[in-house]
């Protein structure tokens, strides 16, 4: 084989040496030169594509929790899926915030994910992509935490990237008394289990939506009523981290039966930050709201409007 002696010739958006034919150089001295340099032009810029995208801070997991693991270890179900040893898992709700990050399950003691040059590191800004669980499958989560930040001992703040997808409504199915008198503020007790909830934003034991991205919200709700107490006005009230929020409704005694709704009232909300749906009657009487199976009900919203 026959040295090529001429001046080398490089491409510098491609990479390669375009004047060696071993390469596919000068495909005017050979057709099949010029068929190998377009393979290995192609080929070339497709690997240096990905190298620019490997710079992404971009990490996978298998599951994310999102609420606290008090035990990091074994192979318990999470979001409805059962891990294997060596998945790993993305914790964003961990009571110790620098507990949040990556971790590699095991039957035993979980230990913090690596790559494979030894590296715990997630920088600012670092995305984790969710491939399965009942609730997360398909989720990015993004690293919220300024830097420096050293994996193990500072507090890791993640949140959904796909925020504007948050939305969520919940119904009443089981009839509530609303008692009368002062101060006698009652939280409005809906179903566990959400009528839709894609993000979980309902937590069902404190009877609330809860924020998992910081920014404005807007709820609403509606009510209705079977037995609204005559001449007895009821107010309700959302709440806001376990206080009177705003006042939405005045809702008039009546002998007949009574709905009233309200809706797109912004909630400035920090991630963890929750709201509530209250009624209170003013004097004396009790109101009842309804659940007869037939769209007369209490029902409870919140969506995600975005940074403010």
């Amino acid at each position: 084989m026959t040295n090529f002696t001429g001046t080398a010739s490089f491409d510098p958006v491609r990479r390669i040496e375009i004047s060696d034919r071993v390469l596919g150089g000068d495909p005017a001295s050979s057709p099949i030169n010029g068929t190998l340099q377009s393979l290995v032009n192609r080929d070339t810029y497709l690997q240096s594509v990905a190298a620019a995208a490997a710079g992404l801070a971009i990490r996978y997991a298998r599951l994310a929790v999102t609420g606290n693991v008090s035990a990091l270890s074994g192979l318990s179900t999470r979001d409805g899926v059962t891990p294997g040893a060596g998945d790993i898992i993305l914790l964003t709700a961990q009571t110790t915030a620098a507990q949040n990050g990556l971790w590699v399950a095991a039957s035993g003691a979980w230990t913090r994910f690596a790559n494979a040059n030894g590296d715990t590191g997630l920088p600012p800004g670092c995305l984790v992509s969710v491939s399965e669980g009942a609730i997360n499958a398909g989720t990015l989560w993004l690293l919220n935490t300024p830097a420096p930040i050293v994996v193990g001992t500072t507090g890791l703040a993640f949140g959904l990237y796909q925020p504007r997808a948050m939305v969520a409504m919940v119904g009443k199915s089981v009839s509530q008394d609303i008692p009368g008198g002062a101060g006698n503020d009652t939280k409005i007790t809906f179903n566990p289990s959400p009528d839709f909830d894609a993000f979980a934003l309902w937590n069902a034991s404190g009877n609330r939506f809860i924020a998992k991205q910081a920014g404005i919200h807007e709820v609403g709700g509606g009510i209705y009523f079977d037995h609204p107490g005559i001449n007895t006005p009821c107010l309700l009230t959302v709440w806001k981290n376990g206080a009177p929020y705003k006042r939405v409704l005045e809702i008039g005694g009546s002998n007949a039966n009574v709905t009233a709704g309200f809706g797109g009232l912004p909630v400035a909300l920090n991630v963890g930050d929750y709201v509530e749906l209250y009624a209170a009657v003013v004097d004396d009487g009790t109101w009842t709201i309804g659940a007869d199976g037939d769209a007369k009900s209490a029902y409870f919203h919140i969506r995600y409007a975005g940074r403010g």
